[in-house]
C-alpha cells in the first residue's frame, strides 16, 4: 500500500490519499516506476509537481524560474516543488492521474503540439495524433468543466481550454516547441557546431544561464508557478 498524508489548509485535521482505483488498476507500472526512480516516489512529498515532456526543460527551466515574477528569486527546491520529466508527450496522462489520485497539486508545461489533433509525420504527411484522446480525456478528468476541443477549432482555444486544467504551452499564434523560441534557436544557431536541439539536461542548463528568461519562456513559467503558489495547504505537506 502507498499512503500520502496532507494537512488540511487550517491545521485542524490531515487528508489520507491512498491512490484509490488508480493504483488498483496501474499498481504494477506504479510499482516499477517507483523502484526504477527515486524522483517518481519523491513526488509525494512536494508542495506541487511541474510536469514537462523531456531533458531540455529539465535542464533550463530551474535556472529561469527564479527569475520570474512568480518565482521570486525562489528556487523551486526554496518552493518544495518537483521538475518532472514525463518522458516525452504519451507519458503526461499517466503521470497526471497519478498526480490526481495522491491529491499532489500539478502543472504542466508542454510544446503546443501536444494538444493538436493531428501532427506532421517525418515524410511531411499529415496524421491524426494518438495521444489526442488520452491527453484531453484525464485534462477533462481534472477540470469536468472543461469542453473537449472539436478537430477544427483554433489552436487559441486549445490552449484557452487546456489551460483551465493546468495544462500551458507557449503563447504564440501556432504551436512550438521549446526548441523553436527565438532566443533558444538564435543561441543554438550560434553554437559552434549549429544544433537544433539541446540534446541533454547539461546542454539546457549551459544554454539557460547564457541568456535572459526568454519571453516566451517567462509568461509560461508564470502561469505555471502561479498555479502551484498560491494553494495555502500545501506548506506542511508530509
Amino acid at each position: 500500500h502507498v499512503y500520502r498524508f496532507q494537512k488540511e489548509a487550517n491545521g485542524t485535521g490531515t487528508r489520507i490519499f491512498s491512490g484509490g482505483p488508480f493504483l488498483r488498476a496501474e499498481l504494477q507500472k506504479v510499482e516499477n516506476k517507483f523502484a526504477s526512480s527515486i524522483n517518481v516516489a519523491n513526488l509525494l512529498f512536494t508542495n506541487g509537481v511541474l510536469l514537462v515532456e523531456g531533458a531540455t526543460e529539465v535542464g533550463a527551466f530551474p535556472i529561469w524560474i527564479p527569475q520570474t515574477e512568480k518565482g521570486k528569486g525562489q528556487t523551486l527546491a526554496d518552493m518544495n516543488i518537483a521538475l518532472h520529466d514525463a518522458g516525452g508527450k504519451p507519458g503526461f496522462p499517466f503521470y497526471l492521474r497519478l498526480l490526481k489520485a495522491f491529491g499532489i497539486p500539478y502543472t504542466v508545461i508542454g510544446d503546443g503540439d501536444a494538444l493538436l489533433p493531428c501532427f506532421i509525420d517525418k515524410k511531411g504527411d499529415t496524421q491524426k495524433s494518438k495521444r489526442l484522446s488520452p491527453l484531453w480525456k484525464i485534462l477533462k478528468e481534472l477540470c469536468p468543466t472543461l469542453k473537449i476541443p472539436q478537430k477544427t477549432v483554433s489552436f487559441k482555444v486549445l490552449k484557452r481550454e487546456a489551460a483551465r486544467a493546468g495544462f500551458y504551452t507557449y503563447d504564440t499564434p501556432d504551436p512550438i516547441a521549446f526548441e523553436e523560441i527565438p532566443e533558444v534557436v538564435a543561441f543554438l544557431q550560434g553554437h559552434a557546431q549549429s544544433k537544433k536541439k539541446a540534446d541533454t539536461v547539461h546542454e539546457a542548463r549551459l544554454l539557460a544561464e547564457s541568456m535572459p528568461t526568454p519571453p516566451l519562456a517567462k509568461k509560461v513559467l508564470n502561469q505555471a508557478i502561479g498555479r502551484l503558489r498560491p494553494l495555502p495547504d500545501l506548506e506542511e505537506t508530509k
